[in-house]
This record gives C-alpha cells, structure tokens and sequence, in this order.
C-alpha cells in the first residue's frame, strides 16, 4: 500500500473510530421560531438625483479536499417529516453534523445573524456561519439549507465540537428552484463553514466570505427517498 493509500486508510479507521464514540452535545430547534437575520443600516446619503446606495458580497477561499487536514466532518439527514413533501412548500428535515476528525472544530450555534451586529450600525463585525444543506440527487441546482451563526465575542453563539461530538439541527426547508421532475426524490446532506465580514456605510454595504475548509467524510451517510406530494393547484403527483 502507498504513502497515500495507506494515509485514506487510516483516516477511514479515525472516522469510523469517531462515529462509533460520537456523543450529542446539543440540539437545535430552528422551527420553533423564526430566525432573525436582519441587519441594521446606516441612512442612506441623499443627493440632488435621489438616494445614492448599494451593496455587493464576495467568497474568497477554495475548500477542495485535502485527505492530509486533520479537520474532518460529516453531515447526516437524519429524516424528514413525513414520507412526502411538496417541493412548493417548506419541510421539516433534521441534521446531525459530527466532528469525524482528530481536532476540535469551532462552529456558530445560534439561530439569530441580528443578535450579532454592533450597536452602532456602521461598524463592522464579523461572524461565522454554518449552512446545512440538502440537495436533489440528479438536480444539482434544486437546494434547500439553513444557517446558523456565532461569534467568538458573543457568549452562546460558538461551541467547541470535539472529535466524536455531533450537533442535532431541526430545520424547515425549501428546495430552490424546484426540482425539474417530481415522482421520487433522493435527497443528499452537504454543508459549508464561512468566516464572514460585514461592512454598512451610507453608500451601501458590502459582505465578504472566506470560506473555512473543513474536509467532508461521512461513512455511508443515509440519502432519504421521499415521494412527491400533490401539490395545491394539482400540477404536480
């Protein structure tokens, strides 16, 4: 076996090792309330033409795999409410997100972005966030995620997750856009960690997002199948 087959092998072993001790060390209800994510803006400058505003976001950073990074995760969906969904409305999905790997891992837990910004609306902050995601296998554009949010200066909003420890996540979700063909759906967990940095002045406000890289390896993660639901105006079965 070579330097690199042997090193796969051992991180199977690790991961496997993890799952087997994984213990929950919280649980998320996002469907109790809803999230409050809005953030506050300085006014707008006016001018002789009207008001002058904008805004922008940019992503920096390009997790690609590195089986050598000790920073390992997996994602789980763990089910959804009900054995069909229709793709026009929201459905109840629950997550497990475990640390597979052999470091801790610093992740966001709070539901709520707004609790986040300063008092002064002009200043910047920045925060982390966690989306986790479903998708429709075969329709890679139709997604549905949530995120949760957290930062280092904000008591609550971060955890540790040490190896072996997990996160359970309940969720209501929406698949954007919807799938382009509806008998039976397989629905497959991802999830992505950002650094993120927001800035408001008068002209506008600009967010940019680097993103975290944190290997994902599950190990034969469950991809539910649900049937379609007729939806409200009888288009779809």
């Amino acid at each position: 076996m070579n330097r690199v087959g042997a090193g796969a092998f051992l991180t199977l072993l690790l991961v496997v090792a993890a799952i087997a001790s994984a213990q929950e060390v919280q649980s998320i209800d996002l469907t109790a309330a809803p999230q409050r994510v809005a953030l506050r803006f300085p006014p707008p400058i006016s001018s002789g033409n009207g008001v002058s505003s904008g805004e922008g976001g940019g992503s920096i950073g390009d997790c690609a795999s590195d089986i050598r990074d000790p920073h390992t995760a997996a994602i789980y969906l763990e089910g959804v409410d009900g054995k069909k969904i229709d793709p026009e409305q929201p459905f109840k999905a629950e997550f497990r997100f475990i640390n597979t790997g052999r470091l801790p891992i610093n992740i966001p837990v709070s539901p709520d972005l707004s609790d986040l910004q300063p008092a002064d609306p002009s200043a910047p902050f920045t925060y982390l966030s966690l989306a986790l995601a479903v998708r429709v296998r075969n329709d890679m554009g139709s997604t549905g995620y949530v995120q949760l949010y957290g930062a280092v200066d904000h008591n609550g909003t971060t955890r540790v997750l040490r190896p072996g420890e997990w996160i359970r996540v309940t969720a209501n979700l929406k698949l954007e856009p919807q799938p382009r063909s509806c008998t039976s759906l397989t629905l497959m967990p991802g999830f992505w960690i950002n650094s993120n940095r927001f800035s408001a002045t008068s002209r506008g406000f600009f967010t940019a997002s680097n993103g975290i890289c944190v290997n994902g390896l599950p190990i034969a993660p469950p991809t539910p199948t649900v049937e379609c639901e007729q939806s409200h105006d009888g288009s779809r079965q």
